[in-house]
């Protein structure tokens, strides 16, 4: 299965996480803002799932989802418009601690099967085949999705991580899409 999008566009998956001020809600505010983008369309979105903090362990659990898109924007201009985002949601980076508290953190995980090292910008996302954060949401959107640099599905890396976290599914995040299109078939 291919991962073009709609036209020609390319499709790339976001990780979405926070752990402060009502991390629910503003993980289904992020949704909905996803939705409403001009420049990219939201094509699917996971559940909304309660996790382990990783590395900082004294703070709150997160809230983490993934969603999947399709646009024409290159990488290094969907990271910038993704960090805008970020901002727009309350998120300053030069306060935070490594691995500590978010009110939001938008990851892009994957564009296409793209592989870029840039030093903003790593494709694709280094740490996903060690985070069940990332990879249980993933799995429930884009299951065989084939990881571009370790040549395993979604799926397959789940069933195989070191991670033993815990990850609950929470809540939905499909109501709070304002023009969620499934033309592309699923990974």
């Amino acid at each position: 299965m291919g991962s073009r999008g709609i036209s020609g566009e390319s499709v790339a998956w976001i990780g979405i996480g926070s752990n402060l001020d009502s991390p629910l809600r503003r993980c289904r505010d992020m949704v909905a803002a996803l939705s409403r983008h001009p420049r990219w369309r939201l094509l699917d979105i996971s559940s909304c799932y309660s996790t382990q903090p990783l590395g900082l362990r004294r703070q709150p659990w997160f809230i983490n989802a993934v969603a999947r898109i399709s646009t024409r924007l290159p990488p290094l201009a969907l990271l910038r418009d993704i960090q805008r985002l970020e901002t727009r949601f309350g998120r300053d980076r030069r306060r935070e601690i490594k691995n500590g508290p978010r009110s939001m953190d938008l990851d892009l995980l994957f564009y296409d099967r793209r592989r870029l090292r840039h030093p903003l910008l790593k494709l694709p996302h280094p740490g996903i085949a060690h985070r069940r954060f990332v990879l249980v949401p993933l799995a429930e959107i884009s299951p065989l999705l084939l990881h571009p640099v370790l040549g395993k599905t979604i799926d397959l890396l789940l069933r195989e991580t070191d991670d033993v976290s815990r990850v609950e599914r929470v809540a939905s995040c499909r109501e709070y899409t304002k023009r969620t299109r499934t033309a592309t078939p699923t990974l």
